[in-house]
């Protein structure tokens, strides 16, 4: 007979797998109860309605499934039977502590998976059949509910009435997995004969084998036909906005590029008009040729009246309005262009997401359940529990599989809490704190969600094209103040310079400032006309305008002055001329793009109602 290696370890090795349960389960316990609460207080809608959609509802109710199954677990270790084993050293309840310990393990643990299933449910008819959260909720959520606690409630009393549910081998919570006393069913001779858990091998199969693989092919189908169809929906979507580019280009007669790829950033729409659609010029004239519209029904008429007269000159009101409609018809095919490109990022973008959150739900399921679900087809198939891969897979379960109410809480919160990282620039930590203080829904100040495709960079490409001229503009007003900034900063730091004319010494007797380019400046140069020029002139002392200068400094002094000036005056009018000349650009080019935008949203909207 084979006995347990959990059952005769020492106490050391029980005392680190209960520690890792205990550990990995009050942390689960701590998140699953603090986003339910926050889920519970900041749900309330107008008319005091709480939980008004199936992700608020099944996601509180996934966690309070998992706080009754980490408790279960934090505490199972306690509530075992004194009389079970020496070798369970925390053990301090009794029959009946232990049976509501099982019985609340197996409500917990069943309704994880099982709201895990009907949310991914509730995802795929929300995005795939277009159903509404009232909608599902008022067809299905009474039956959903139903069902769990029909489902539970048989279970739970079956397992009573059967007397199934009892400590397991290493002592770490009560669960209907083995016959007790046990070896009782290997050799009843030996152990005795077996009091609870009789048909505790069958129950486990159906319990952990059988319900984990049905609630992981669920999972799996759910979340590969929500994948399919968002994927063909993006081919659908490319495929529309390829054809109505391809239908504008045709009425307004351009010819695409077929040289570039169609999708993404290579695609290239030509702004250049077929051969056959060009107006001829006179020979004598001297401006270019320019694009003409196609014929409609207002212009045929002159439309094919002017295409007979090959040599008529155009005069400037014909010349005028072919060059407008020429810019008219290249607005419409960059603003189609443009949709063109964002919806298809879009579909990209949304594929990519929602890829990653379907594979995110099926790996985090397997990853909890795996563990528990190898080691029941292992000691099933009647493998030996003494061999070091059986306790390997079980210490890998007491690690993770406590750790199933944080990985839940992580995977449903990721989305959002990626949107908060990016537009509050927080860590990883702080934005899954945020989202969790919220109630697993976003703030107030981050619910805006084309300001937060902005913010997350989805829209590199549709940035306004004024914007890139107004830093221009910034930038050539900052180099304007550097340049003067650091002539200025020349001028006063040459000393034979000069800042104003020595004539200015006459006009201006209160400059005492000025500086000469005579040696005499050396000389102390009272202020002309006050109290202490008498005094020096009763002291003998020389002035500046008594000092002869000699022949050629003023002269010098102003041609030095009037070439800086004019050198000054010339950059000045360069840099002006150079900002008028950005303004208007950056003037026009604001009205083409508000055109684009107009016409942009115009097509799109007909395009949304076809």
């Amino acid at each position: 007979m084979s006995s347990s290696l959990v059952s005769e370890a020492p106490r050391s090795l029980l005392k680190a797998q209960y520690g890792v349960m205990m550990a990995g389960s009050s942390i689960s316990l701590t998140v699953s109860a603090t986003l339910a609460t926050f889920i519970w207080r900041n749900s309330k809608e107008e008319g005091g309605r709480r939980l008004t959609t199936p992700y608020r509802r099944y996601l509180f109710a996934i966690c309070i499934c998992d706080i009754m199954q980490s408790s279960a677990l934090l505490f199972g270790p306690i509530s075992v039977p004194r009389d079970a084993s020496e070798t369970f050293f925390l053990a301090r309840g009794n029959l009946y502590s232990c049976v509501i310990d099982g019985v609340v393990f197996l409500t917990g643990a069943q309704g994880v998976q099982y709201y895990v299933v009907v949310l991914c449910f509730s995802f795929l008819y929300k995005i795939k059949y277009n159903m509404k959260d009232k909608d599902f909720l008022k067809r299905y959520d009474k039956w959903i509910h139903t069902a769990f606690l029909t489902y539970a409630t048989l279970v739970n009393i079956g397992l009573l009435v059967s007397k199934n549910i009892y400590a397991t081998e290493s002592g770490a919570f009560c669960y209907p997995h083995k016959a007790y006393p046990f070896g009782c069913d290997e050799d009843p001779e030996v152990y005795g004969e077996c009091k609870r858990n009789e048909q505790g091998l069958l129950l486990s199969f159906l319990l952990v084998v059988v319900l984990t693989v049905v609630s992981f092919t669920c999972i799996i189908v759910t979340m590969v036909k929500l994948v399919n169809h968002v994927v063909s929906i993006g081919n659908i979507t490319r495929k529309r906005f390829r054809k109505s580019i391809a239908m504008s280009n045709a009425s307004n007669g351009l010819d695409d590029s077929t040289g570039r790829s169609t999708s993404g950033h290579n695609r290239r729409v030509s702004f250049m008009f077929s051969s056959e659609n060009r107006r001829s010029r006179n020979e004598s004239s001297e401006i270019d040729s320019e694009p003409r519209r196609r014929p409609t029904l207002k212009n045929i008429w002159s439309y094919f009246a002017k295409e007979g007269d090959l040599n008529s000159s155009m005069n400037a009101s014909e010349i005028g309005e072919s060059s407008h409609s020429a810019n008219h018809n290249r607005r419409q095919s960059s603003a189609l262009a443009t949709f063109q490109s964002r919806g298809e990022k879009k579909a990209r973008e949304r594929e990519r997401a929602i890829t990653i959150q379907a594979m995110l739900y099926a790996g985090s399921f397997m990853f909890v359940y795996i563990w528990p679900f190898v080691g029941a087809i292992a000691f099933l198939c009647g493998a030996i529990t003494t061999t070091k891969g059986y306790f390997i897979n079980s210490i890998l379960g007491y690690c993770i599989f406590p750790l199933g109410g944080l990985l839940n809480g992580i995977v449903y919160t990721r989305q959002k809490a990626n949107i908060i990282r990016n537009v509050k620039g927080c860590s990883r930590i702080q934005s899954f704190m945020y989202v969790v203080a919220n109630g697993g829904e976003l703030p107030d100040d981050c619910k805006n969600i084309r300001h937060n495709r902005r913010l997350l960079n989805n829209q590199k490409d549709d940035a306004p094209r004024p914007n890139v001229f107004k830093r221009c503009l910034h930038s050539v007003k900052t180099w304007m103040w550097r340049t003067k900034f650091f002539k200025k900063r020349e001028w006063s730091e040459q000393p034979s310079m000069e800042k104003e004319s020595p004539l200015s010494l006459d006009q201006n007797p209160n400059n005492q400032s000025s500086k000469s380019l005579h040696p005499a400046e050396t000389l102390e140069t009272p202020v002309v006309g006050t109290k202490d020029k008498q005094e020096d002139e009763s002291t003998n002392q020389t002035s500046l305008e008594d000092v002869p200068l000699p022949r050629g400094a003023l002269s010098s002094g102003i041609s030095l002055e009037s070439e800086v000036e004019q050198n000054e005056r010339l950059d000045c009018e360069r840099l002006e001329s150079g900002l008028s000349i950005v303004e208007s650009i950056a003037e026009e080019d604001e009205d083409i793009v508000n055109d684009d935008t107009d016409f942009g949203l115009s097509h799109f909207e007909s395009f949304i109602d076809r």
